[in-house]
């Protein structure tokens, strides 16, 4: 039987998310698979190490409303494992989130150890989206700016397979496909 470490799993999970994602697969099971991976990154962040986890300082940044936070980091991921408290109600599911989730577990990750080459990638993808702001070093701008060129000038479908194309490429040159 095989062991596998915390990390591990948030890695595979995260990995397998954003193959997802950009396969264009289902938005909940993708949303579950970010949401666990990103809590237990934030979890081994702030077990682990002296520093400040990803999901303390996006609820302390002021930038969105408490509220706000807590519905992007949680109200999505309890509804879809749990059903005790709550067995007939609905979610206004907002899919935009997931993406937030797949990145906010990005950095995570890299709080905690290199990111995967599928984890730069949708970095980069995400960041030239041009749906959230932050202040790129010159030289993340230029490496999203390459490998995304004019990314924020198309819609949403045509960026995720934007994003599909460039993740399919990055396979093969790695022999995986």
């Amino acid at each position: 039987m095989p062991v596998i470490t915390k990390l591990e799993a948030a890695r595979r999970q995260l990995s397998a998310a954003i193959r997802l994602f950009f396969a264009g697969e289902d938005a909940i099971v993708v949303h579950s698979l970010a949401s666990s991976a990103a809590n237990l990154y934030s979890d081994l962040v702030e077990r682990t190490t002296s520093r400040e986890s990803w999901r303390r300082r996006f609820g302390n940044s002021g930038q969105r409303a408490q509220g706000e936070v807590k519905a992007i980091l949680n109200d999505a991921w309890n509804f879809f494992k749990h059903a005790d408290r709550d067995a007939t109600s609905d979610l206004e599911f907002d899919e935009e989130h997931t993406e937030l989730m797949l990145f906010y577990g990005t950095l995570e990750c890299g709080e905690l150890e290199p990111t995967t080459e599928e984890m730069k990638l949708f970095q980069l993808w995400f960041l030239r989206t041009g749906r959230f702001e932050l202040q790129l070093t010159g030289e993340i701008q230029a490496a999203a700016e390459h490998l995304f060129p004019d990314l924020h000038l198309l819609s949403h479908a045509q960026q995720v397979q934007r994003g599909m194309q460039r993740l399919k490429a990055l396979s093969s040159a790695n022999g995986d496909a």
